[in-house]
Order: structure tokens, then sequence, then C-alpha cells
């Protein structure tokens, strides 16, 4: 998490790849849907292209990739992965 200038937090990218984070928002979104857990990530994956919820290691190879030379002619494009969700 980063500080502000105003002592506020503010979420980064890496806040949403711990466990914590990522089990902390699937804990209050499926508690506003009146879902459990395990049912709420059945229909993320059901409403995904893939069938899969995403994972760090997917989000992770593809930071990999962009950092890498196969990547040096993209340029200014946001790239979702997220399984077509």
């Amino acid at each position: 998490m980063q500080i502000r200038n105003n002592g506020k937090r503010s979420r980064t990218w890496t806040d949403f790849l711990t466990d914590r984070s990522k089990n902390f928002h699937l804990h209050g979104l499926s508690k506003a849907k009146g879902l459990s857990v395990d049912e709420l990530q059945e229909k993320i994956r059901d409403d995904t292209d893939t069938k899969r919820l995403t994972t760090e290691k997917n989000v992770a190879k593809m930071i990999l990739f962009l950092a890498s030379d196969k990547s040096k002619n993209i340029t200014g494009k946001i790239i979702n992965v997220s399984g077509g969700f």
C-alpha cells in the first residue's frame, strides 16, 4: 500500500495480488451479494470466457512478458488478464 501526502492509504496493484487482500475483497463482495465465497467464485468462473479464475501467476506471467524484449513493440495499451470476465 502507498501512503499519500495526506496520510491516507491508497491501493496499488500489488495489494490485489496478496491472499489477504483477495480474500478480504471476496468476502465483502460475497456478503453484499448474499452469496458464500465459494458461490461467488463459481459465479465469477462461470461468467468468464475461459471458465477459470485468474490467478496471481497469470498476472505475474503478463508482467514478465511486458518487462521482456518480447513486448518491445507494445505501447500504450491496456491488457486485461481476466479470462474474459
